[in-house]
């Protein structure tokens, strides 16, 4: 949607693969040694991605691969995978050769469209949440299409368990909504709901009247700058 995310994202990987390098080549601890980062786009976005990286990212911090086309073609980029830092793949490849992709630990594992995967019993949600990786990130402009049940199945891939399991996130939700009828009056409202013997915040309504503000909140200022308008103008 033109809000730079996907030149964010760029960064964000290139800005960590150089620091785990730096941090290599000074400490020689394997926890910080190379790993290989991937974005899973839909595939009319995989060139573009390739064309994004080379541009604004020289090959010696990120090298992308374009990991496509036919079953034969993909399994000889399999054997050049290991000289890239960076693969970029389609979701149905993800899904088709998923023995390969779940076999390698990922650094960064971007989701790119990540709505895709709002359907959490699908075969593609389920693959592409066997994959291993140590930062992961859904890039979405439209995390919400159809309710906000499809929340669950992005955040179980972000972060699994966050909101327990998808039941327990719908009785929530039901729970949430009904208690939001009944106290519209509140300023604040913080539900708890207890589920196996733990208890987990599941969501906090802040209804703040017209005349009141956060206090963490600076008060609102306008400025106007004018500009002079010139003759040939």
């Amino acid at each position: 949607m033109g809000l730079g995310k996907t030149l964010q994202t760029i960064c964000i990987i290139a800005s960590d693969h150089h620091q785990r390098k730096t941090d290599f080549e000074l400490t020689q601890n394997p926890s910080s040694a190379d790993l290989p980062s991937i974005v899973i786009c839909p595939p009319t976005l995989t060139g573009h991605w390739m064309d994004e990286v080379e541009k604004f990212v020289s090959a010696d911090i990120l090298n992308p691969l374009h990991y496509a086309g036919p079953p034969s073609e993909r399994m000889r980029l399999r054997n050049r995978a290991v000289h890239h830092n960076l693969i970029i793949a389609s979701y149905d490849i993800v899904r088709n050769d998923l023995d390969f992709f779940s076999s390698v630990r990922w650094n960064f594992c971007v989701l790119d469209e990540g709505h895709v995967i709002k359907n959490g019993k699908t075969k593609l949600s389920r693959a592409i949440k066997q994959l291993i990786a140590n930062h992961r990130l859904i890039l979405s402009g439209t995390p919400i299409q159809n309710n906000v049940l499809e929340l669950w199945s992005l955040f179980d891939f972000l972060i699994p368990g966050f909101l327990g399991s998808e039941k327990q996130f719908q009785v929530c939700l039901i729970y949430l909504f009904a208690l939001q009828k009944l106290f519209k009056p509140c300023n604040f409202l913080e539900i708890r709901l207890v589920t196996a013997n733990r208890s987990w915040l599941v969501a906090m309504l802040k209804r703040l009247q017209k005349n009141r503000r956060m206090e963490c909140l600076p008060w609102n200022r306008s400025i106007a700058r004018h500009c002079r308008s010139f003759s040939d103008e």
